[in-house]
């Protein structure tokens, strides 16, 4: 199934949403925006979706989300801007996220809830309020590398609870808030700029 070329505002929830086991589903070139929660999810089984090419923007709460075993799925190509978190990533595994813009965001990029083996790269984060990168709860197994976020706040432009990072991440502004168990996720050649004090 292809879902592609429309315009979807001011629902009163979600703006596109796909649920429960829903696959080889294809979501691009689409507007969605000022929806009252999330503009694209698909939640609970789904699996080998493709979101590309969309713009999500000044929806209540989130761009894009994958949620509760979504897998084997991409996210790639898309521009979001002006939300609380950019793409959010939870209790979802196996996915690829690439060369998206975001922009506006309180978090860029967000996994958490013991999300797994999902490979975040190649994506350009703008100007985020709190974190351009923000992995926490257990999520583990998760691959981020090639990913630029520009005028991070300082200390805060990647973010993790548990996280052990690798030697080429090595700029200031990468924070670890508990680093003693050394194991987790993987961050290699990310580019940060810092341009604010936090």
């Amino acid at each position: 199934m292809i879902i592609e070329n429309n315009h979807i505002h001011n629902n009163g929830h979600y703006g596109l949403d796909p649920h429960t086991r829903t696959h080889d589903m294809l979501i691009r070139n689409n507007s969605v925006h000022d929806n009252g929660s999330i503009g694209i999810v698909c939640s609970l089984d789904c699996s080998h979706i493709t979101i590309e090419n969309n713009k999500a923007y000044s929806n209540a709460r989130i761009g894009i989300m994958l949620s509760r075993n979504m897998h084997d799925s991409i996210v790639r190509n898309n521009i979001v801007y002006n939300e609380t978190q950019g793409i959010f990533v939870s209790k979802s595994h196996g996915n690829q996220i690439y060369n998206n813009t975001v922009s506006e965001v309180r978090n860029g990029i967000y996994l958490k809830n013991m999300s797994s083996g999902n490979n975040v790269h190649d994506n350009i984060i703008k100007s985020p309020i709190s974190s351009g990168i923000q992995v926490n709860t257990g999520a583990a197994g998760n691959t981020f590398y090639h990913n630029t976020i520009l005028d991070a706040p300082v200390h805060k432009a990647i973010v993790t609870d548990n996280d052990y990072f690798k030697a080429t991440n090595t700029d200031p502004t990468v924070k670890a808030i508990d680093d003693t168990l050394q194991t987790r996720n993987t961050f290699n050649d990310n580019i940060v700029t810092a341009g604010r004090g936090m």
